[in-house]
């Protein structure tokens, strides 16, 4: 560090008038602690350089029933699990199951599950785990449950305009609104627990799940995600989910999945694209790892399949190339062990350039 950088580091350390720093919680070249892998490859590379989903950041998933959303961010939540972290389910819809959640990797027995029925009720819940911030201080007002805890932790809502404010769930069912209010509830909501989530030692990251609307005349993009504007400005990832098909046996005609495109339509530090690419969404365990992996490989560089041919050379995994028939590749990779092949490709990427490591890499 520059000596002119250090001299004013060491006085913004002290001044504790000086309420733009909050003390010894300055820190220079300070990067994110961890990331969560998102257990699909290709999403990973295509968020940024960080590859997965950055800490103590909001995530936005949104798209049509039925294309999903809640599978993503479940398997998002096993990768967390992996790593020794814990899972807040606030549910809103009912949509949780122990057996669902099982099927995608995690873990039920550790995942706290919540019941929200209204949309104070969700940032309650919050405020009970990560306490409440004093503005003037910069400094926890009040204790949350996770104050002591050093561990990852990912918070999903599904959904997050999946209830209704208080003031309409006690009205009458005839009893006209005001306009925007339940946006405006939302956008009070993530003003509260912004701040907490880069205060706690645990960086907690969340994911609020959300419904696609129809919009009304106006040209371009027809659907776009409710609750108003203040999730979309908090939001440092937004990904939409939309079907495109179904996935069929050729010789059964039985459904045994969907295509799902994915849109990555936000990405704060990212590049200016909107990256898209495709997943297979299967009808038993979620999203299909293995062909996300191997595309993700292919995307990056070190593996290379020529058009039309139905052999991937893997370029970097021996010291000599590696060749796999495109039907033998998941049992390739279950016999070294799907973690570690993940965990060499990322590698591979950190050593190309490809991506960026998390500060506990």
């Amino acid at each position: 560090m520059n000596d002119k950088f250090k001299k004013l580091f060491a006085l913004a350390q002290k001044d504790k008038d000086f309420t733009m720093f909050a003390g010894d919680d300055v820190k220079m070249g300070s990067v994110s602690p961890y990331g969560i892998p998102t257990g699909m490859a290709e999403c990973d590379l295509y968020l940024g350089r960080k590859g997965g989903f950055p800490a103590a950041k909001i995530i936005e998933m949104y798209g049509k029933q039925m294309c999903g959303k809640t599978t993503a961010a479940l398997q998002a939540g096993a990768e967390v699990q992996k790593r020794g972290g814990l899972v807040i389910f606030i549910d809103t819809e009912q949509s949780y199951t122990p057996q669902r959640a099982r099927e995608l990797g995690c873990v039920p027995e550790d995942i706290f599950k919540h019941e929200a029925t209204t949309i104070e009720e969700v940032f309650k819940i919050f405020v009970h785990y990560m306490g409440e911030i004093d503005v003037k201080s910069k400094r926890k007002s009040k204790t949350g449950l996770l104050d002591d805890f050093d561990a990852p932790v990912l918070f999903i809502v599904d959904s997050i305009t999946g209830v209704p404010t208080i003031a309409d769930a006690q009205g009458d069912i005839d009893a006209s609104d005001r306009p925007g209010f339940e946006a405006k509830q939302i956008k009070r909501g993530l003003k509260k627990i912004n701040p907490m989530l880069s205060l706690l030692d645990c960086k907690p990251s969340v994911i609020f799940i959300n419904h696609a609307i129809a919009k009304i005349g106006g040209f371009g993009k027809q659907t776009d995600s409710g609750g108003g504007m203040g999730i979309k400005f908090f939001s440092t990832i937004r990904i939409e989910f939309t079907h495109m098909g179904n996935l069929t046996n050729p010789d059964t005609k039985e459904r045994f999945g969907q295509k799902i495109k994915v849109l990555i339509e936000k990405l704060k530090g990212g590049h200016l694209q909107f990256p898209t690419f495709f997943l297979e969404l299967r009808n038993e365990g979620g999203f299909d790892k293995y062909e996300s992996l191997k595309l993700a490989m292919i995307a990056s560089g070190m593996a290379i399949r020529p058009a039309g041919a139905r052999v991937v050379t893997i370029l970097k995994d021996t010291p000599h190339e590696t060749q796999v028939n495109q039907t033998d590749f998941r049992e390739w990779v279950d016999e070294k062990g799907y973690d570690e092949v993940y965990r060499n490709w990322r590698r591979w990427c950190i050593a190309e350039g490809v991506l960026d490591p998390w500060g506990s890499e």
